[in-house]
């Protein structure tokens, strides 16, 4: 099936062997070749995928409690300020010469703020370690009353009664 679509993602290597499978011919030897470089493009589209993909998620939710005119302002005020932290970081880098978000804490607020920077990153690894242990115990067992988790489900066990099932277990 021909489309007229093109994807501004993929560079012209890709497209060329997109072709060749459609039109039923081998893929070209790039197509297999672990020395293929991405652009810029398709970087920058991969990493705003992924920082931007888990955050999305929560966003109906978020509005869905906040009520739409208020999430949307509560949305617009965290663009402003994101966007008012970027100004002020670009800013700094450039005034400063550093070379890492470590360096500019440091040159900026001192010894003491590159430990609280640093204290703060470990509690913050801390904590989403934390966030992940409950979602692992979540999708293992599942929750009170019916623990109806991966492990209870496809083994047939009542997580409530066996103790290696039991939240404070798992």
């Amino acid at each position: 099936m021909e489309t007229d679509l093109e994807d501004p993602l993929l560079g012209e290597s890709d497209r060329d062997d997109d072709q060749k499978r459609t039109a039923g011919g081998p893929p070209g030897p790039e197509a297999n070749s672990s020395a293929r470089q991405s652009s810029l493009i398709q970087s920058s589209s991969n990493l705003a995928n992924t920082v931007v993909g888990a955050g999305i998620m929560s966003l109906p939710h978020a509005i869905a409690v906040l009520g739409v005119a208020f999430g949307s302002g509560v949305l617009v005020l965290v663009y402003l300020l994101a966007r008012l932290s970027l100004a002020k970081l670009i800013s700094l880098t450039q005034q400063t010469r550093a070379q890492s978000y470590s360096q500019l804490v440091r040159k900026q607020l001192g010894p003491a703020g590159d430990v609280f920077l640093q204290a703060s990153i470990i509690i913050n690894n801390a904590g989403i370690l934390v966030v992940y242990l409950i979602i692992l115990g979540d999708i293992a067992v599942g929750s009170p009353p019916k623990y109806d988790g991966l492990l209870s489900t496809w083994f047939g066990l009542d997580a409530g009664k066996t103790w290696y099932l039991a939240r404070p277990f798992v």
